[in-house]
Formats: C-alpha cells, sequence, structure tokens
C-alpha cells in the first residue's frame, strides 16, 4: 500500500465532515484541532496496522489530506500532526489529544460514514463545552 491510498482512505470521511453543514460553525481552531486528532487517530490505525506505512509517510499523508481538503494553513498543519504524532505515543504529553487520538483509531473498521461523522461533531461539542467551562 502507498501513502495515495491512505490519502483517499482519509478522503471519505474528511470530505464528509467539511460537506456537513455542522462544520461551517465548527470551522475554528479548536474545531479543526479536534478533527485533526481524530483524522490522525484513524489514520494512525489504517496506516500502520493495515497498510504497513511508515510514520512519516502517515503523517505527511494526514498533513496533505487537511491542507489540500480541509483548507488548514500549512505552517499550522504541521504543527498540529507534529503535536498528534507525540501525543499518540505519549499520553503524558497532552491526555486530551491522546484520547481523542484513540477515538480515531477505533474508526477503523467502521463502514457507516453518517456514525463517523456524527462522532467527530460529538467529539467537537464535548472539547468545546470542557474548554468553556
Amino acid at each position: 500500500m502507498t501513502p495515495e491510498v491512505l490519502f483517499e482512505t482519509l478522503a471519505a470521511l474528511a470530505d464528509r465532515v467539511v460537506a456537513d453543514k455542522r462544520w461551517q460553525d465548527q470551522n475554528d481552531d479548536l474545531g479543526v484541532s479536534v478533527f485533526g486528532m481524530l483524522l490522525y487517530g484513524y489514520a494512525l490505525a489504517v496506516g500502520r496496522m493495515v497498510m504497513m506505512l511508515d510514520i512519516e509517510d502517515i503523517n505527511a499523508t494526514v498533513t496533505r489530506r487537511l491542507v489540500e481538503r480541509v483548507g488548514v494553513a500549512a505552517m499550522w498543519c504541521g504543527g498540529l500532526v507534529e503535536d498528534a504524532a507525540r501525543s499518540a505515543f505519549d499520553e503524558q504529553r497532552h491526555p486530551g489529544q491522546h484520547e481523542l487520538i484513540g477515538v480515531g483509531h477505533q474508526y477503523m473498521g467502521e463502514n457507516n460514514l453518517d456514525k463517523l461523522v456524527g462522532n467527530v461533531f460529538a467529539n467537537i461539542k464535548a472539547v468545546r463545552r470542557r474548554a468553556e467551562a
């Protein structure tokens, strides 16, 4: 498998989230950060366990997906993905990000995109509530 196959695999979820009318209200730094962590977890699971890709390829693919299809600024996105990569393997670095990456990891094998899209927005809402408290 190649990073291009992972890119297309992530497309189904990313494109549906961005096309969802709820994204208009959630497309800010917090919403993108939460979605980025979930997408990173999904990419990590599929990229490592199914496609046997190197972590560098996974990171580059997630960055490319977020920049090209979600519209995230490249430099900001690079930092987000770098932090996600560290948080994925070190819960103490950022427990909240580690948790979101774990949720995204569980997306692997789920074929119901409506369920996954709903989960993305439920997680954004939950994180937003905690941030506002």
